[in-house]
């Protein structure tokens, strides 16, 4: 059991770490994939009284992206890219890991499944090659 614990959560960092750089070099709201999102919102707007919802939301984006900007900071400076950069990129795929979640959980628990097969597998052959 506490292989498997193990090997989820290593599941669920490397997709964390795939999400992260896959927005890292493809800079999906650059790429436009969310404008027609904002499109929506926009025509919302004119039907429904959301503005102040969309500016209170909008200003909590930009708190939290300038806490992750100073918490990015020293991984920037290590990896010399833009801080903005990292931090936007890795709110970007926390969004779209977010969207994903009913696939991405499936995969994490059958990533951990035949991650500790192979393990327990790999164990049992050692234990017969040292006749134990």
């Amino acid at each position: 059991l506490g292989a498997a614990l193990v090997f989820y959560e290593l599941c669920g960092m490397a997709i964390m770490l795939f999400f992260w750089a896959l927005c890292f070099f493809y800079q999906p709201i650059k790429a436009g994939v969310l404008e027609p999102v904002w499109h929506l919102l926009r025509m919302a707007q004119e039907f429904l009284p959301c503005g102040q919802a969309l500016a209170t939301a909008h200003f909590a984006a930009f708190q939290i992206s300038t806490r992750l900007q100073a918490k990015f900071e020293w991984l920037a400076k290590r990896l010399h890219v833009d801080p903005l950069l990292l931090s936007a990129s890795f709110a970007e795929g926390a969004v779209y890991r977010t969207m994903l979640k009913p696939f991405l959980l499936p995969l994490k628990l059958y990533g951990a499944y035949a991650l500790t097969c192979c393990w327990r597998g790999c164990l049992h052959r050692a234990m017969a090659a040292a006749g134990v």
